[in-house]
């Protein structure tokens, strides 16, 4: 696995990043989806892009995009990614690899 050379200096967030596995219950079709861990301790940096209501048959939901820097290479869409002080959960939305040196990902904070 390679990594790039952001400054360790503006990674300043640890993060845990998991990835959704799909598969089928045992002799049905019924679809399962576990989370596996990928790892821990990851340095990032998370910065709030932009925040907005959505209106939905429930009412308002508050929604965050964030933006996220790494040095670690294998960040996928879909994966989990877990702010290891606060908890929040981000899903990863895109990811923009640059050439080897670093990622970045635009994130959507997820309301549990």
């Amino acid at each position: 696995m390679a990594y790039g050379t952001l400054p360790g200096s503006v990674l300043i967030q640890a993060v845990t990043l998991t990835r959704p596995v799909h598969s089928y219950a045992s002799g049905t079709k019924q679809p399962i989806v576990t989370e596996t861990l990928q790892a821990t301790g990851i340095r990032t940096r998370i910065e709030p892009l932009s925040g907005r209501l959505q209106e939905t048959v429930l009412g308002r939901i508050p929604s965050a995009t964030h933006r996220l820097f790494t040095n670690r290479l294998d960040v996928r869409a879909n994966d989990l990614i877990t702010e290891e002080t606060s908890g929040q959960t981000y899903v990863v939305h895109e990811v923009s690899n640059f050439f080897g040196h670093h990622i970045e990902a635009i994130l959507e904070a997820k309301n549990d």
